[in-house]
């Protein structure tokens, strides 16, 4: 069920999922300013959202303010809170005269109207004010802006991710939206109607709501995501494989970052691939020429260091595959864009790297990075196109089921 948010009358209707470039064209957003009702912005879950940990994210797509072009920002754990709430995706249409929260919890939809004061007076008290104020009082997985959403350098606070390029400027100064509440399995935790009547251009943030000890408020956002730093430092068999030291996914990072790539997509690649490995789907092989990976969970025991490193070696293989496949030829990506969405669609990506173009094109196909079209550029140097999305669930299985037994024996079984 895909959300179509008719921000304006405050009304949400339901469709099938829409491709936010689509719609950015049939709006002719690229003739518009990005702060116009016609950026109409899309939050759309994977394909596999709550199926698997590592295919959870949401992916935004909307006319950044920073580039004037299509910008996919990635939001880690958002498409399973969106799963949660019984949503594919939500698009945002047109303006509220006022700052609004949007609750979502399936068809069960309320809009929350709040004073531009009151939504002044906690962006003045630091970025994660409003965040924290929603989550106090509503619960559910919270979307909000922060106070950089009056700005064209925008952005949207979620969990553990911050880093999406305007999105949160767009939601704020071309929607009006300044916060989503989506429920959880145990639905949504409403204001009273007391606290709901004083939320008006009068009412002032309170000092007390920055009291609050908790982790929410004041445990320190990161500036990259971190989804791959716990992934291969948290010493678990299971999902999170204890593999990496800090030093090198600091290696890591930098050399994601100077490709150009997003960090948490590049982290979820790699562990899609160390996965297909330990069930025995494909192997090292397939991917890795020039180094001698050990996979056996018993070396680490007996010697860390040296299997942290040989880990750290395929994950190095494993990025030259998708740097090398991905930078494809700009003439052949803007081919396959006029072929299948017109000539238009092309003037989006006239100042992107071809890298940009490979997302954008798996951004069509429904708003997040297509598991798909990933297999098939493993399958350029592999000879195999790998099947991400059979082998997340088969290997979700595998694993629920050792994590039933794990709790059953209350340790991990030996080899």
């Amino acid at each position: 069920m895909f959300g179509v948010v008719d921000c304006y009358n405050h009304e949400v209707e339901f469709s099938k999922q829409s491709v936010g470039v689509s719609e950015l064209l049939k709006n002719k957003a690229h003739r518009k300013h990005w702060s116009s009702q016609a950026n109409v912005l899309t939050i759309n879950a994977g394909t596999l959202a709550g199926v698997h940990p590592n295919f959870s994210s949401a992916c935004c797509v909307n006319k950044s303010p920073f580039t004037n072009e299509v910008c996919f920002s990635e939001f880690p754990g958002f498409g399973e809170s969106l799963a949660r709430a019984g949503l594919s995706g939500l698009r945002f249409e047109r303006k509220s005269e006022k700052p609004v929260i949007l609750f979502l919890d399936g068809e069960k939809i309320s809009f929350l109207e709040l004073g531009n004061g009151f939504v002044k007076s906690l962006h003045d008290k630091g970025h994660n004010a409003l965040k924290y104020f929603i989550s106090k009082n509503f619960g559910g997985s919270v979307l909000t802006t922060s106070s950089g959403s009056n700005t064209v350098f925008g952005n949207v606070k979620e969990k553990s991710f911050t880093n999406s390029g305007g999105v949160g400027s767009v939601l704020r100064q071309a929607h009006g939206v300044v916060g989503v509440v989506l429920s959880q399995k145990n639905g949504l935790n409403y204001l009273d109607e007391s606290l709901v009547s004083g939320l008006s251009d009068g009412f002032v943030f309170q000092e007390n709501f920055l009291s609050d000890s908790s982790l929410l408020f004041n445990k320190k956002y990161d500036a990259l995501p971190n989804r791959l730093f716990w992934n291969f430092k948290n010493k678990d068999l299971g999902l999170k494989l204890g593999i990496f030291d800090e030093f090198l996914v600091d290696k890591l990072f930098d050399e994601i970052s100077v490709k150009g790539f997003d960090v948490e997509l590049v982290s979820n690649l790699i562990s899609g691939f160390l996965h297909a490995v330990h069930a025995g789907h494909v192997f090292r092989e397939d991917f890795v020429s020039d180094f001698d990976v050990c996979f056996d969970f018993r070396e680490f025991n007996s010697n860390p260091v040296f299997y942290s490193n040989e880990h750290y070696n395929f994950s190095r293989g494993v990025l030259s595959l998708l740097f090398d496949n991905l930078n494809l030829s700009r003439s052949q990506l803007f081919s396959y864009l006029k072929n299948n969405y017109g000539k238009e669609s092309v003037n989006f990506f006239k100042l992107g790297s071809s890298v940009d173009l490979a997302k954008a094109i798996s951004g069509f196909n429904g708003g997040a990075w297509n598991i798909d079209f990933t297999g098939k550029i493993c399958a350029l140097n592999s000879g195999k196109s790998i099947n991400f999305g059979k082998e997340a669930v088969e290997l979700s299985k595998i694993v629920n089921k050792f994590n039933g037994l794990n709790k059953v024996f209350g340790k991990v079984l030996e080899h």
